[in-house]
């Protein structure tokens, strides 16, 4: 089928950008290696089809698509969650960082007019 053919063009592609970043350090290797199971099961699945449909059996799901559906909502839940900690971590760094600077600012603009008098 077409579709499995897209499948596998894409997993390989993008497992191939995953390693290259990694090899760049621009992932971590931790990452890098979660992202090539994910695009590796894909793979595997579409060239294989029938084994979703088993273990979508064994958790009780009707139809293999059904259950890579659910796999794929809750992945993204996931991400979504890691995205938004990683914000605010960031939101609070900037915000440590800017108050810094304008303490260090108002501490300068007090010596530049005590020197100026």
């Amino acid at each position: 089928m077409i579709i499995q053919i897209v499948i596998v063009m894409f997993s390989l592609f993008a497992i191939s950008r995953i390693i290259l970043r990694a090899k760049d350090k621009k992932i971590k290797k931790t990452n890098a290696l979660l992202w090539i199971v994910v695009f590796g099961a894909i793979l595997v699945l579409s060239l294989m089809p029938k084994a979703m449909s088993i273990i979508s059996k064994i958790f009780g799901v009707q139809r293999g698509v059904d259950l890579f559906i659910y796999i794929s909502i809750i992945l993204l839940f996931y991400l979504s969650f890691k995205v938004y900690m990683i914000l605010e971590t960031l939101n609070q760094d900037i915000t440590k960082c800017v108050r810094e600077i304008a303490i260090l600012r108002y501490e300068y603009e007090e010596r530049t007019k005590e020197s100026n008098r």
